[in-house]
């Protein structure tokens, strides 16, 4: 740095030198679906917030809370969410998800759970009205 003034420039200040950083992003919430929730189907969308300072994110989905047997490991995500499908009947899911940035990687995110229910199809429908083989019916015909 020079100061100039109408007498002429003075000397050059001592150089100082310093380096600028973000912080690691803050652990985000997992939104959907609700910790703990039941009744699931064998295909589930995850959401989660996204951060501030937060450019990618880890998510980690297990059978067991303890995550050491991973479902799903995906560190590519750029956006709030992400869809699994092939999930276990029956089966309890545990995920946590993190926020990266070029400072590094912050927290993983509180621990949320889902179990996915053992889905049957449908009974097969038993129409009542009109009657089989019902002739002569008035119309508009209503189904029930």
């Amino acid at each position: 740095m020079t100061g100039n003034n109408i007498a002429g420039r003075g000397a050059n200040s001592q150089i100082f030198s310093f380096t600028t950083s973000i912080p690691v992003p803050q652990p985000p919430l997992c939104i959907s679906p609700d910790d703990g929730v039941t009744d699931q189907p064998i295909w589930v969308s995850l959401i989660w917030n996204k951060v501030k300072y937060g450019s990618s994110y880890h998510i980690q989905v297990s059978t067991n809370n303890s995550f050491s047997n991973l479902f799903l490991y995906d560190s590519t995500l750029t956006d709030s969410l992400k869809a699994l499908n092939g999930l276990i009947k029956n089966g309890t899911y545990y995920w946590r998800v993190r926020a990266k940035n070029n400072t590094g990687p912050g927290n993983w995110s509180a621990v949320s759970s889902f179990t996915v229910t053992n889905m049957s199809p449908p009974l097969t429908p038993q129409p009542l009205l009109p009657t089989d083989n019902a002739v002569d019916r008035p119309l508009p015909v209503t189904f029930s």
